[in-house]
């Protein structure tokens, strides 16, 4: 978790400032985001497909992780003067997107798988994951800032060397614990199977959708005492409460960022503090709800769908539609349409929860 999430957090912010570096103009960067989106949906559906015919899905992950570094790689020798730039960076950056959302994906399947094999602590493991996110982003901008941004791709490729090599030294569950003549998982199985399941993707969809553009700043302090009580309270509250949390926090959020006057810069870290329960807290909500609701053979097609819905379905359609939305109907008026579906939606967790816990104290 260290080094798989200090990779992500020490490259990816750096992106657009490394597009613009290259000389990119905005038709072209937009042409870039938007193939980045259509990957992002496309990747988790292939994995989804594919996962179910492989008893063992290392390989799929090493090799994954092998091309992302050598994409990173490739992107740092890209310079202004190199001929059809923007050809060689869409499809270099292609191809790190990819392989970056394949790993990412596969990691999180045998991270999970690992965890609900030996009993462990999801929460615990994402605290390593806010070290890592805090620390290696430190280094990622000190490095570009005195150096440039090819030395972070660079570093970024260090990381996942290591990140590799950890990898295929570690005891983890690579593989499913089928058994005998038991019948190979499908995506309609993993739907079916365990209880809200497919509530529980609907409302990941749309987490997805409002965290695409509504993170703009990073408390990771505040993600590891998150992370520490994590698993105590899910246990306390349930997961539909705490995605209403999530929910709630988003509405909050996003109510306040179309009230606020400018210069408000203390109301504005107010507002930016509740970022632990947006994205991180959707994270540890999903891998609870992964380890205590679906069948250790339906994980890896589980978190092919969840990514699907959320880093690519709802996370590709904020990124694509919210610029048009908000010149269409303003931010303010944006904004608040979205805090209040995110307030509905919150409610109605809440209700729901309510319901069940009536019903099981009768």
């Amino acid at each position: 978790q260290f080094l798989q999430t200090g990779g992500l957090v020490s490259i990816f912010p750096f992106l657009p400032l490394h597009m613009k570096e290259l000389g990119l103009n905005l038709n072209q960067i937009s042409t870039v985001q938007t193939i980045v989106c259509v990957g992002d949906i496309l990747t988790p559906l292939a994995l989804s497909f594919i996962t179910v015919h492989l008893a063992n899905i290392r390989p799929l992950l090493v090799g994954s992780i092998c091309l992302n570094i050598l994409s990173a790689i490739f992107l740092a020798t890209i310079d202004r003067s190199s001929n059809n730039v923007f050809l060689l960076y869409l499809l270099s950056r292609f191809s790190l997107e990819l392989s970056r959302g394949s790993s990412l994906n596969l990691y999180e399947s045998v991270n999970l798988m690992t965890v609900k094999t030996r009993h462990g602590d999801y929460g615990i493991q994402k605290i390593f994951g806010s070290l890592g996110g805090t620390i290696m982003s430190s280094v990622s901008g000190y490095i570009a800032h005195y150096h440039s941004f090819k030395s972070v791709f660079y570093f970024y490729s260090l990381i996942e060397i290591i990140f590799l090599t950890v990898l295929v030294t570690s005891d983890l569950q690579y593989a499913r614990k089928e058994e005998k003549n038991q019948r190979k998982s499908s995506i309609l199985d993993c739907l079916r199977a365990g209880s809200g399941v497919t509530l529980f993707l609907f409302i990941s969809c749309f987490l997805g959708f409002i965290w695409s553009f509504s993170e703009t700043c990073v408390f990771l302090h505040l993600g590891v005492l998150v992370s520490l009580a994590s698993t105590s309270v899910l246990d306390m509250i349930g997961w539909r409460a705490a995605l209403a949390i999530a929910l709630g926090s988003y509405s909050t959020r996003l109510m306040g960022y179309s009230l606020i006057p400018p210069q408000s810069i203390v109301i504005l870290a107010l507002l930016e503090s509740l970022k632990c329960v947006g994205n991180p807290w959707c994270m540890l909500v999903t891998g609870y709800f992964i380890k205590n609701q679906v069948d250790l053979t339906h994980i890896a097609s589980f978190q092919s769908v969840f990514s699907l819905l959320y880093f690519g379905i709802g996370k590709g359609l904020g990124s694509a539609t919210g610029a048009s939305l908000i010149g269409y109907l303003g931010y303010r008026n944006y904004f608040q349409i979205l805090s209040s579906c995110s307030g509905g939606l919150a409610v109605y967790l809440l209700y729901k929860q309510y319901k069940i816990n009536k019903q099981k104290e009768e």
